[in-house]
Formats: structure tokens, C-alpha cells, sequence
């Protein structure tokens, strides 16, 4: 979760940053040739991704990473409790007469309810991590693309914007 959480700051900062930069290039350099042969191509390019930066943080918002850590964090907690409530069964006696066998039925039971309370991880987290070789290679495939994909093709999105405004910009400022 917390490889998401820095990814998705990565890349909407990044995406601002490139909007920011590409908005000013254009502004600055306004009778730039380039610039007004893609004027209506850039302004496109700006909204589109700038639409596509609300949806991502609304998505990303949605995902809810801060409420799934929490979860997490109190069922580990729930099962550190019950670990703790296994002593009886260490010991020779339960003080309240009951069998080694009840209290180790009644303790499993709880640890059932606990694990059914919250997911631990996903499918996938244990297809990759039980999987060896090819069928390894991919379950790793579809674990990047389905999480981590996006992310990337954000950065790839805005650096190409970028350095073809800059290169554009540059290129004909310097053929002048």
C-alpha cells in the first residue's frame, strides 16, 4: 500500500508539474511557430490530462489505501490478542475446567472469524508468491499491469508531452 501511495504522489505531481511547464511554454512562446501550428493540439493535450488527473486522484481517493492499512492494522492486532489467548492450552490446566481440546476449538473459531473479518491480500499477492517459473513470470505480468501500469503510463504520457514542447519550442527558436 504504501508503494501505492508514493506512486500515486509521484504521478500526480508529476503530471502537475508537466501541465504547469507545457501551460507556460505555451504561453511564454505564443507567436512561436510551433506553438501556434499545435496551439489547438496542445490545449487538447492540457484538458485531456488535466481531466485525466481528476479522474486518477478520484479513483485514487476511492481505493482507500489509508482505510485498507487501518483494517490491516487491527486485525493484526485481533490476532496478536488471540495469540496471547493460547496460553491456556500451554499450560497443564485452563483454571475453568475446560479441555485442552475446547479451548483450542473455541480459539480456532475466533481466528477464523478474524481472518474472515478482513482480506489480507489480494489473490494475486498469493499467486505470485506461490507460483514458480513460467506460471511466476505470469502472475508477475498481470500484478504490474493491473497495479502498477497506469502509474507508469502517466509519467510516460507527460514526459513525452514535455520534451516534444521542448523540442518543438527549441527546435524553431533556433531555426529563426
Amino acid at each position: 500500500m504504501k508503494k501505492h501511495d508514493n506512486l500515486s504522489l509521484m504521478a500526480m505531481t508529476t503530471l502537475s508539474f508537466g501541465l504547469i511547464i507545457v501551460s507556460m511554454l505555451s504561453q511564454i512562446y505564443n507567436e512561436n511557430l510551433f506553438i501556434v501550428a499545435y496551439n489547438r493540439f496542445i490545449g487538447f493535450s492540457i484538458t485531456s490530462m488535466s481531466v485525466f488527473a481528476l479522474a486518477f486522484s478520484v479513483l485514487v481517493h476511492k481505493s482507500g489505501f489509508g482505510v485498507k492499512a487501518e483494517g490491516y492494522r487491527k486485525q493484526a492486532m485481533a490476532i496478536s490478542d488471540l495469540r496471547i489467548s493460547f496460553r491456556p492450552l500451554l499450560e497443564n490446566e485452563s483454571g475453568d475446567g475446560r479441555s485442552r481440546e475446547d479451548i483450542y476449538n473455541e480459539k480456532s473459531e475466533e481466528y477464523a472469524k478474524i481472518l474472515n473479518g478482513n482480506i489480507v491480500h489480494d489473490q494475486i499477492d498469493y499467486l505470485v508468491s506461490s507460483s514458480q517459473g513460467m506460471e511466476k513470470k505470469y502472475h508477475s505480468l498481470k500484478l504490474f499491469v493491473s497495479e502498477f501500469f497506469w502509474y507508469w503510463m502517466v509519467f510516460i504520457s507527460i514526459f513525452l508531452l514535455v520534451i516534444w514542447v521542448f523540442y518543438g519550442v527549441y527546435h524553431e527558436e533556433m531555426s529563426r
